[in-house]
């Protein structure tokens, strides 16, 4: 199995019209304010979440991700697509996407803080399996390499903000690369489509804000292989029953219950 390159996934639904820009939305990022002092110094604050049980794991659970995406006239989308994300919009419905194009790796390099040299953390994230679906789900094990060794045992993952914490230390001369898919819940905060090209109900452009929410295991429609294309290609997922959440072993255990 392999990441999904060349498709934007919308609500289970495969499209083909990738979008020209994808970038994280710098108001959503990190808060932090630096004060200068009189000596010519100054002092940074970060803002962060109360300390979990798993160490190192407020440091990316101070807010939630959000991604500007535009579709241009050198990448438009189709009139089937366009209505499909405004109305996600006006019903502001929770819903997930996955572009693997963009935020995915297949050898990723994982950063650790401090001295400890137990958590890693992915350059992208939230992460779920590399390649991995609903009806044929896998695990983490074989996807995380140590020194170019791949590891099966001694590792635990938290999918939502992508650490991989070792059972034992590692040291600071350890190279630490994954394999992973990439995937969010998500909410439009903004939506800004319009004609391209001049030609109304033929290909459209614009901008979309898409902010991420709580995941949500138990409703995730199973991801169709086949692009919408036309406006004749209407294409809803057949085998969309819930899936459990106990049966994707994703590693994170706080939205389980």
């Amino acid at each position: 199995m392999a990441v999904y390159e060349g498709k934007f996934i919308v609500e289970g639904r495969h499209y083909e019209w990738l979008p020209g820009e994808w970038n994280k939305s710098p108001e959503f990022g990190p808060r932090k304010q630096t004060i200068p002092t009189l000596d010519l110094r100054h002092i940074t604050v970060v803002q962060q979440a109360p300390t979990t049980t798993d160490t190192y794991i407020e440091l990316r659970k101070v807010h939630r991700q959000a991604w500007t995406v535009s579709w241009t006239e050198n990448a438009p989308m189709d009139l089937f697509m366009r209505d499909h994300l405004e109305t996600l919009y006006t019903l502001q419905k929770e819903f997930w996407i996955q572009f693997d194009d963009e935020m995915a790796r297949e050898g990723a390099i994982l950063e650790t803080i401090g001295t400890e040299y137990k958590a890693y953390f992915t350059p992208t994230f939230p992460i779920m399996p590399y390649g991995s679906i609903p009806s044929a789900a896998t695990n983490y094990n074989g996807t995380v390499y140590v020194n170019g060794t791949a590891q099966y045992t001694g590792f635990t993952v938290d999918s939502e903000v992508g650490m991989v914490r070792f059972n034992s230390a590692l040291t600071s001369s350890d190279i630490v690369q994954m394999a992973y898919s990439w995937k969010a819940r998500v909410r439009i905060e903004q939506c800004d489509i319009r004609p391209g090209f001049g030609l109304a109900r033929h290909m459209y452009v614009g901008n979309l804000m898409f902010m991420q929410t709580r995941p949500d295991y138990e409703n995730d429609l199973f991801p169709i292989t086949t692009g919408v294309t036309t406006d004749d290609d209407i294409y809803v997922a057949a085998n969309h029953t819930n899936n459990s959440y106990n049966n994707i072993p994703w590693g994170d255990s706080r939205y389980s219950s």
